[in-house]
């Protein structure tokens, strides 16, 4: 029935704004999870939201081991496209084709993708590793840990790392003569569009330097074996 609700008031004429009160409550990120507008949730009732506000349901939302279906159902039942635009833009730039890599289509998809990557099996087993943890603690158990000890920086800097997509996509003829999409230098528009954003939801300055950092060089993990040693150091 909340559903339902949030479904109406979309339809309605009523847009949700920055100032609504949004709620998803989910299931650790299952998709049986519900919105719920301000009116139904009792005691809420014309209740205002801030920026800040946002931001903390945003970073509840990010902790889930099934972030990405609440962010996909944020940008499924329009909301996504008030609170991040920037981030539902990405819904219209389309990776190239013909590329080697990121074939999920869209870059908000590949977004997506990336942030389920947290709760892949790879994933787990990664973050059991950098933990020191063994069979025995449960996938969500692992993920809850791994979110008490580095906070959320990381799942915001993926949600944030391909903004500068959308603004830096060129056609571009590759030395092979081919003409093909790129992206050149798009993980500068990225931090630039991600300080903006953590500026307008209010992020501590700690927490925006580390994001800002992961945006700028998320590329790193790529160019690192191509890199001079001195470089590196």
């Amino acid at each position: 029935a909340e559903a339902n609700n949030v479904t109406d008031t979309l339809t309605s004429g009523q847009t949700p704004t920055q100032g609504d009160i949004l709620y998803y409550d989910g299931v650790a990120g299952n998709t049986a999870g519900t919105w719920a507008p301000p009116s139904s949730i009792p005691g809420l009732q014309g209740a205002s939201r801030s920026e800040e506000r946002i931001h903390e349901e945003l970073d509840r939302m990010l902790k889930l081991p099934r972030n990405y279906l609440a962010i996909g159902d944020l940008a499924r039942l329009g909301l996504l496209k008030h609170i991040l635009p920037e981030a539902y833009e990405l819904k219209d730039v389309m990776h190239p084709k013909e590329a080697p890599y990121h074939k999920e289509g869209t870059v908000f998809r590949h977004t997506l993708e990336a942030l389920r990557s947290f709760s892949r099996k790879e994933g787990i087993a990664k973050i059991r590793e950098v933990l020191d943890l063994d069979d025995s603690v449960k996938p969500e158990e692992v993920i809850e840990l791994f979110y008490e000890k580095y906070g959320t920086e990381v799942s915001w800097a993926v949600l944030f790392h391909d903004l500068g997509k959308r603004t830096k996509m060129r056609a571009r003829q590759l030395p092979s003569g081919e003409t093909r999409t790129t992206f050149v230098g798009h993980e500068l528009d990225s931090k630039e569009i991600a300080e903006k954003i953590a500026d307008r939801l209010r992020f501590s300055n700690a927490k925006k330097e580390k994001i800002l950092w992961l945006v700028e060089n998320h590329l790193l993990p790529r160019d690192l074996p191509l890199m001079k040693q001195s470089k590196r150091r």
